[in-house]
């Protein structure tokens, strides 16, 4: 999150184009050798479904979007430095109405 809003990749979507991407968790794998150790991270919150910062943009006539990652939170750092943008509800429409908040996903 910290260099999308400049890159030139993702400049465009930040200002115009902001998406929730739902999931019921994300994986992580650790290990430098093949076969890697899957972890996966869901919610622990009363809401069974994540929300996760995305930017989407349209080439050439296809629809993609890009989820954005941060640096890890308290339960994620011994298995990997990053960890997609989750928001919670209070968070969701900041996030949708564009204003460029640092701090969101925090929590």
């Amino acid at each position: 999150m910290e260099e999308a809003a400049t890159k030139p990749s993702f400049r465009r979507a930040w200002r115009y184009s902001r998406c929730l991407i739902p999931a019921g968790g994300y994986y992580k794998w650790t290990s430098t050798k093949s076969p890697k150790q899957p972890h996966f991270f869901s919610s622990t919150d009363n809401e069974e479904t994540l929300w996760l910062a995305g930017l989407l943009s349209v080439w050439n006539d296809l629809r993609t979007c890009a989820i954005l990652t941060r640096a890890a939170n308290d339960t994620v750092p011994p298995i990997h430095d990053r960890m997609p943008l989750l928001l919670d509800s209070a968070e969701r429409n900041d996030w949708l109405s564009g204003p460029d908040q640092a701090d969101l996903g925090v929590a």
